[in-house]
């Protein structure tokens, strides 16, 4: 199916505006590291951040964007995973432990998310102990659910038409969740073609 007109607008500003590196590669935002809090990690290391920014992440959201932070966090998990800075054009990913436990019960939506990447989440007397599989499926969840979140809202801001007002933040992390969910369904479709090729070889035997 053709893109629509409203679809390629962002695409071909960020192809006309986006800096050049000398061997014709776009220009990526700068990655700054800092060291995580003690005992815990950040997720995605810097070097595999500028992997996923050439390789997954499509154009339009890398437009003005200018620097994505890893940074220890200074409060529970999840309060918050990460923030995006609209007048300095900068996300913010704060470190996260391997496992943890929420004091209480988080959101229906943070549960559902987690639970998609293969978290155990397991019911303790005092609320939700939170636990993964392997480091590299907490990493595939924070790039999905917490980086293209930021990167959503990057997008808005880049391309949204001036009202005179902003929108309301409700909104906002609605449109933002969009655009995370995009990226969920673009890491499937490729899951799918890559076990397609896999098993391509076997089925011409």
């Amino acid at each position: 199916m053709a893109r629509s007109f409203r679809t390629q607008q962002p695409e071909a500003a960020a192809r006309r505006r986006l800096r050049r590196e000398p061997d014709g590669s776009i220009e990526l935002p700068r990655v700054v590291w800092r060291r995580p809090r003690n005992g815990d990690r950040h997720p995605l290391s810097a070097a595999v951040i500028r992997k996923v920014l050439q390789r997954d992440v499509p154009i339009e959201y890398l437009n003005g964007l200018a620097r994505i932070e890893l940074r220890p966090r200074s409060a529970d998990v999840g309060q918050p995973y990460a923030w995006y800075l609209p007048d300095e054009r900068t996300i913010l990913l704060y470190s996260l432990p391997l496992e943890w436990t929420w004091e209480g019960r988080p959101s229906q939506s943070s549960m559902e998310s987690m639970l998609r990447f293969y978290a155990d989440l397991t019911e303790t007397p005092t609320g939700l102990h939170v636990s993964w599989p392997a480091p590299e499926v907490q990493s595939l969840w924070f790039f999905v659910e917490v980086l293209a979140h930021e990167l959503g809202h990057h997008h808005q801001r880049q391309y949204r038409i001036r009202r005179g007002s902003d929108r309301a933040r409700r909104h906002e992390e609605f449109v933002a969740g969009l655009h995370s969910e995009k990226f969920y369904q673009a890491f499937v479709s490729r899951r799918i073609a890559a076990a397609r090729q896999k098993a391509q070889p076997s089925s011409q035997q």
